[in-house]
């Protein structure tokens, strides 16, 4: 007798235990649903907002706004001056540029900046150990 009724007191806590999971599950089950829908409106919003940036950086509509807001008008007439680079000499009069220069050494930058120092002073290259000016 103490068994059965220990049996039907486990049999029951079993069942109320499966109950209880069935309705967290359901609960789970309504959450993620509801996060679903969430996810679906934010992503039809951001679909809607590109649509609004891709609209409002429309280059025919700021050419409209600049026209007509702000009183712009396109120039009669369009100059284009290209201007040459100028390059630094040296004594020779020789112009050189800095990829002419090939640097093999571990401290490279370093001794590219000193060979272009070189050629920019030429005395650089010339000093003499243990003299000193203006001493």
């Amino acid at each position: 007798m103490l068994s059965g009724l220990l049996f039907g007191c486990v049999a029951v806590l079993v069942i109320i235990a499966g109950i209880g999971q069935s309705i967290s599950y359901t609960a789970v089950q309504y959450q993620l649903e509801e996060a679903r829908q969430v996810l679906h409106q934010e992503l039809l919003i951001n679909e809607h907002l590109q649509l609004q940036v891709a609209q409002l950086e429309s280059l025919t509509r700021i050419e409209h706004l600049a026209k007509k807001d702000l009183g712009m008008i396109e120039p009669a007439e369009v100059q284009t001056i290209v201007l040459a680079p100028e390059l630094p000499t040296v004594s020779g009069g020789n112009s050189f540029l800095a990829h002419d220069i090939t640097v093999t050494e571990p401290n490279r930058y370093v001794a590219a900046a000193t060979r272009v120092l070189a050629r920019l002073i030429p005395a650089l290259g010339q000093a003499e150990a243990g003299r000193i000016e203006g001493k």
